[in-house]
């Protein structure tokens, strides 16, 4: 009998990164202001690195921003805007809400900054 040890498989997108859906106003009958709650309505795996301190870009609209994280996803991923809002969910469970400040696709991956 042989002995087959476990092997860990590293995970390369550990975290998730869902894409924010503004909720829809509308009137009822009485024409009372009705807000429906935001969902966020597309989730995928990311991998999530801290920029560590306030580091600055340029971005596509020409704009110098500073931005907290860079997110790495596939290059097949979902497209995503200036503007867009986003919610990172991290592998240990913290949550953070980000505005989307960049979003390039390149080749191999496609990176994102918030």
């Amino acid at each position: 009998i042989f002995w087959i040890p476990k092997m860990s498989v590293l995970n390369l997108k550990p975290h998730k990164i869902q894409l924010f859906k503004a909720g829809q106003s509308y009137r009822k009958e009485n024409g009372d202001l009705v807000n429906e709650e935001p969902v966020f309505q597309f989730e995928e795996p990311c991998d999530v690195v801290s920029s560590g301190k306030a580091s600055e870009r340029q971005f596509e609209d020409g704009k110098r921003k500073t931005y907290s994280f860079a997110v790495y996803l596939d290059k097949n991923c979902n497209d995503y805007h200036i503007g867009d809002h986003v919610k990172l969910i991290l592998s240990t469970g913290a949550k953070y809400d980000f505005v989307v400040l960049g979003f390039v696709r390149y080749q191999t991956q496609a990176k994102l900054w918030v």
